[in-house]
């Protein structure tokens, strides 16, 4: 009888270990990457594959370096697996450095690609406070990518922290709203950049409003209204506001609402 050939090849069983993840069968994505290795030992993708179930999953980032160390071994120009691991290195342990340096990897073999630029921006934001340094990585992502609404963002939040330049922020936004104008996110931190910026309450109450009207359970735009109205003097509207905050679970709130002595 004639030998039937074996159509399960690594490639197969890579694709089945992808059908798993969506499937969100972790421990089956792993075997099915393993049996991809058992069939070619040298298939960089395969590692990669279960680097990225250990780290985004699974939350073992020690483990998942071992695998993506073991990619980059066998595919030196392995860009995505740099940047893989150098999110395991910023989440595990905080080891920013590290994670830098797998990030500037990337951006040797990938200059044009943009998501290396936003990630060591990201450490300089959360983990170094560096938001000067941020921001210039997140210009050059822009430049990159210039429809990245998160890269605004989080520019925005920069510039507001960066020695209060919230003209510059509030130019951050204004590109999300034209990106996205649903984004109710957006809308709040306007409103809070006009209360922060020479106390413009009523601009501020302005965009809260708008928040609202996109998202009427967004229990930080509430509690954002009601600390606007206390400052301008209004404590009724204030109260009535921080009451729905906390309605909505918004711990602040109701923090808030104890401090005043409120029921």
């Amino acid at each position: 009888m004639e030998e039937q050939p074996n159509f399960k090849t690594a490639t197969y069983w890579l694709l089945r270990g992808v059908i798993a993840v969506y499937d969100s069968d972790y421990q089956k994505a792993i075997e099915c990457c393993e049996k991809a290795l058992a069939l070619e030992p040298d298939n960089a993708a395969a590692y990669y594959s279960i680097g990225n179930v250990y780290s985004a999953w699974n939350k073992q980032y020690e483990k998942a370096i071992e695998y993506f160390e073991k990619a980059i071994k066998l595919k030196p120009d392995f860009a995505d697996a740099y940047h893989s691991m150098g999110f395991a290195y910023q989440i595990w342990n905080k080891q920013y450095d590290k994670a830098i340096e797998c990030y500037q990897k990337m951006i040797e073999l990938e200059p044009d690609e943009n998501h290396a630029y936003f990630s060591i921006g990201l450490i300089y934001q959360d983990g170094k406070k560096d938001y000067q340094k941020a921001v210039e990585y997140y210009q050059k992502s822009i430049q990159l990518k210039p429809d990245s609404v998160t890269v605004y963002k989080s520019m925005g939040i920069c510039y507001a922290l960066l020695g209060r330049q919230y003209e510059k922020a509030m130019e951050c936004y204004q590109k999300v709203i034209e990106l996205e104008p649903d984004d109710a996110w957006t809308y709040l931190a306007m409103g809070k950049t006009y209360s922060d910026w020479n106390e413009q309450y009523e601009k501020a109450i302005e965009w809260y409003q708008k928040a609202i009207e996109l998202e009427p359970d967004y229990a930080d735009a509430y509690f954002a209204m009601g600390l606007v109205y206390d400052k301008s003097g209004d404590r009724n509207q204030a109260i009535e506001y921080c009451k729905k905050a906390a309605e909505l679970e918004d711990v602040d709130a109701k923090y808030w609402l104890l401090d005043n002595n409120i029921e």
